[in-house]
């Protein structure tokens, strides 16, 4: 799709089902008491979660099941990745994300702030909060476009209804857009502290998130400014410093607990990763390293392969108890059958490769009636980001506690997600074996090689958002072929191939295409998949 019509939309029809839960799950919302010629803030608000929720499905499908997942070696295509597997459809990619940020998601939320400051001053004075919770979600989807693909529209878009609009919107400087970012978020912060004279109203639950709390806001924006400020590490090291000083110093904190995530409850009815996990089976290099530290995770990220006792003694082949296996990365080994061949055993396939569990994924999978959560900024990843600045000397927290503290933060919560989904198979994490796993040699804190260690567990976290995992990998490196996990090389006919760095723009319009133009020019790389963005240094 163009980008044509896509700063014009204001909003998109308020969502059909914006409100109310006892649940607070998207699918359980009614209809019948909205009125979607003159929607109140509420309404647009939870209409533009909602299509921030649902519109990373086009992210899961386009972006994660095609690319993300295989080039980070997450998971690997029922046949291997093949000799196109870095062939990158741009329909899927960019066009999509575009599409969610001007079309549908940010619109929503700009219309949310205009129904506001349309209001009467006593009310509009009352909705203050409202505002910096809608802002807030502005720039935090505009983030995510900046790290796919460098300079974009943000301070001219989606201005299609404002008295003065523009049609022909300027791509902003990278290098702009998160001092923008950082400081704006700051001011939203702070106005969640400030009197403004009037009671404020609280969203409740149109706010499918926090339910309207805005202490949980407060953390929310500061640990978007620490995940902000980390990317600047390597462009404007004092600018970073100075954030992580002030967020990690604010007494209203951050995200510290799995109580405090930024997490979308779907329900019974979905949630944006149902479609696409099918196809893709576990890695060797991944699944052998959660195998071989015996790590919690292993057992909720993926499924055993089909060769239990009993099938093994039909085939009559010698069982094997480690049931957890990978197939390899490289798409000059895929051609070896071996990997990807299936038996057939009373009409049903046999696999020998372990899939991605699919209740993690899609909370009715064969009759489950489990309720689907997605998480977009989590605890661990705070306490991952914090143990990487103190193990660098940047804070002067202790690495070993924050590494350890993130570790435990993301088995219990994927544990927790799991058993909300009701996998049948599913018996369980205890505490007992966090301390276990905690204490393997590969896994036990080493401070020789800390960094390595954290970005590791990183990894390892970011299974249900491996955009994070590119970012990370951009702007240190890790993981890498020398680190204790491995990361096989992808060879395609006898030549080693590198990974892409980010995504090519999108299909302008005829009136925008100049100002796409001079900004792919003023970035040095071209639209090319391999340069590199502002902060990747």
């Amino acid at each position: 799709m163009r980008f044509q019509n896509l700063l014009k939309y204001i909003p998109m029809a308020v969502l059909a089902g914006t409100l109310s839960s006892c649940d607070n799950d998207f699918g359980d919302m009614n209809t019948d008491k909205l009125n979607p010629t003159n929607p109140m803030p509420d309404q647009l608000f939870t209409s533009g979660l909602y299509y921030f929720g649902d519109g990373s499905a086009r992210q899961w499908f386009g972006d994660h099941y095609r690319y993300l997942m295989p080039w980070f070696q997450y998971a690997v295509p029922n046949s291997g990745n093949q000799f196109t597997m870095f062939d990158v459809n741009q329909e899927w990619t960019a066009n999509n994300r575009i599409y969610q940020h001007y079309v549908r998601t940010g619109p929503n939320f700009v219309a949310t702030i205009d129904a506001i400051d349309n209001m009467p001053e006593a009310d509009r004075n009352r909705r203050q909060y409202m505002k910096a919770m809608a802002r807030t979600m502005i720039i935090f989807h505009a983030t995510g476009l900046g790290d796919t693909f460098g300079d974009v529209p943000f301070t001219e878009a989606m201005t299609g209804r404002e008295d003065n609009p523009v049609f022909t919107p300027k791509y902003d400087k990278l290098e702009e857009l998160y001092p923008l970012w950082l400081s704006e978020l700051k001011t939203l912060k702070d106005n969640l502290n400030a009197d403004h004279g009037e009671e404020q109203i609280s969203f409740g639950k149109a706010d499918v998130i926090y339910n309207g709390d805005v202490d949980n806001w407060k953390k929310f924006i500061n640990s978007i400014r620490l995940r902000l400020a980390t990317r600047l590490l390597k462009v404007d090291e004092a600018k970073a410093r100075e954030v992580i000083t002030e967020v990690l110093a604010d007494a209203d904190g951050v995200i510290s607990t799995n109580e405090d995530n930024f997490r979308l409850n779907y329900g019974d009815k979905g949630g944006p990763s149902r479609d696409g996990f099918q196809s893709l089976r576990a890695t060797a290099p991944f699944i052998d390293f959660l195998s071989e530290t015996n790590d919690p995770r292993l057992k909720i990220y993926f499924t055993e392969n089909d060769y239990s006792e009993e099938n093994c003694e039909k085939l009559k082949l010698t069982y094997n108890p480690d049931r957890y296996v990978g197939g390899p990365v490289s798409p000059d080994d895929a051609e070896d059958s071996r990997f990807f061949i299936r038996r057939t055993l009373d009409g049903n396939d046999v696999d020998t490769l372990s899939y991605l569990n699919p209740h993690l994924f899609h909370p009715t999978w064969n009759g489950a009636t489990g309720k689907m959560a997605e998480v977009f900024l989590s605890a661990a990843e705070v306490s991952f980001i914090r143990a990487e600045l103190a193990k660098r000397g940047i804070t002067g927290e202790n690495a070993q506690d924050l590494y350890e503290q993130g570790i435990r933060q993301s088995i219990t919560m994927y544990d927790v997600i799991l058993k909300d989904l009701q996998d049948p198979k599913y018996k369980g994490t205890q505490t007992a074996d966090i301390d276990a796993y905690l204490e393997n040699p590969t896994v036990k804190y080493n401070d020789a090689k800390g960094l390595e260690q954290i970005m590791t567990q990183a990894y390892i976290h970011f299974l249900k958002d491996p955009h994070q995992t590119w970012v990370n990998w951009r702007r240190t490196g890790l993981p890498n072929a020398d680190t204790d996990m491995g990361f096989d090389p992808f060879v395609i006919k006898a030549s080693q191939k590198e990974l892409p760095r980010r995504f090519a723009y999108w299909d302008e319009t005829p009136e925008n295409q100049p100002i796409q133009r001079a900004a792919i020019e003023r970035q040095d790389y071209g639209d090319g998949y391999y340069g590199r963005l502002w902060w990747d240094k």
